[in-house]
């Protein structure tokens, strides 16, 4: 992926391409990539987690450090000021509360601070919508 990052950047300098539409494209593939992981860690579970690199024991940090990138993700929103970006960051974070809600509950675990996070999120949200354009 680098090299190919380098690859179009190399060739924006010469044929003085835009550096945006070159991180769109990226982001575009990022995008593709993290979908296709995605579906198959849903359809295939732990098998799929080990051949991407995961280990059981590793999971906690793992997590810790997604819940990081969230914070991070969050405080970059609340920084940039602009609801759209925020809109769609806690509808994410909805849908993945009300995910995680649902494979608990599917399993008989406890699922309701999922549950509560998924709806803190969808309230954010649905917050940031409506102040969109005030």
């Amino acid at each position: 992926m680098l090299a190919l990052a380098l690859s179009l950047a190399s060739y924006a300098r010469f044929s003085e391409m835009d550096y945006g539409l070159i991180t769109m494209a990226l982001a575009a593939i990022s995008l593709g990539i993290v979908a296709f992981i995605a579906i198959a860690v849903i359809n295939g579970g732990a098998p799929v987690l080990v051949r991407l690199g995961h280990s059981e024991p590793q999971l906690p940090a793992v997590m810790g450090n997604r819940y990081a990138a969230f914070a991070i993700s969050i405080f970059a929103a609340i920084i940039y000021g602009d609801f759209v970006v925020v809109a769609f960051l806690f509808y994410g974070f909805a849908a993945l509360g009300v995910w995680d809600s649902l494979i608990y509950w599917s399993a008989g675990k406890p699922f309701v601070t999922h549950a509560l996070a998924g709806s803190g999120s969808l309230v954010v949200a649905v917050l940031a919508t409506v102040s969109v354009g005030s």
